[in-house]
This record gives structure tokens, C-alpha cells and sequence, in this order.
């Protein structure tokens, strides 16, 4: 869940001013396909774990848990998904155009699921 609040706090504080600071490029940047497929995943499974337990206090430990398993997977910590995070996040088009790409990759899916 931390990780889903703080990609939303990025996106908000980010909608909210005019200006955006912009993040230098970290040096370990998650390339950019490799960031689609990880908020993709991210975002199911917040998806599942909102509907399966709603109650906040429940969600947000299993969402961390959870999410910490995906960054594991990639091989990825906590900390260089954070910069990546905030590198993509201060470029507003980029971030949009890596969550349409989920939209699309999501959609794309279900559709064929049924």
C-alpha cells in the first residue's frame, strides 16, 4: 500500500502545481518497460487486495507485503523503485504515457480473458 499511496501523493502534488520539479535521472533508473510491467502488476494487485479485504488497516499491511514481493521479483529495491518513481513522476507525460500503456496492456487482457 505504501507504495501505491506514494505514487498517488507523487501524482497529486504533482497535478497540483504549475511547475513540477524536475528529478535528475538516477543512475539506476528503472527502464521504462520494466516500470510498465511492475505498476501493471501493482495495480492489479491493489485491484484484488481492495476488494478481497476492505477494511484499511488490513489492506495496506497485505499491499505491503505484497508489493515488496513484486519489487523482489524484478530485483528491484524499495529505494531505486522510489527515485524511478520520482524521476518519471516529474515528468508528467511520461508518467501519464507509462500508465496509459498499463490502461492498454490491462484492457488489452481482460478483453482477451473473455
Amino acid at each position: 500500500m505504501r507504495i501505491i499511496t506514494f505514487i498517488s501523493l507523487i501524482l497529486i502534488f504533482a497535478s497540483c502545481k504549475t511547475e513540477v520539479k524536475r528529478f535528475d535521472e538516477p543512475e539506476n533508473l528503472i527502464p521504462r518497460d520494466s516500470m510498465v510491467l511492475i505498476m501493471e502488476e501493482l495495480t492489479v494487485l491493489e485491484s484484488y487486495i481492495t476488494t478481497k479485504y476492505p477494511m484499511m488497516h488490513v489492506n495496506e499491511k497485505v499491499m505491503r507485503k505484497s508489493g515488496d514481493a513484486i519489487l523482489k521479483k524484478y530485483h528491484i529495491s524499495f529505494k531505486r523503485f522510489d527515485e524511478s518513481v520520482s524521476y518519471y513522476g516529474s515528468r508528467q507525460d511520461e508518467m501519464q504515457s507509462i500508465y496509459t500503456e498499463v490502461q492498454d496492456s490491462l484492457n488489452w487482457k481482460l478483453n482477451h480473458l473473455q
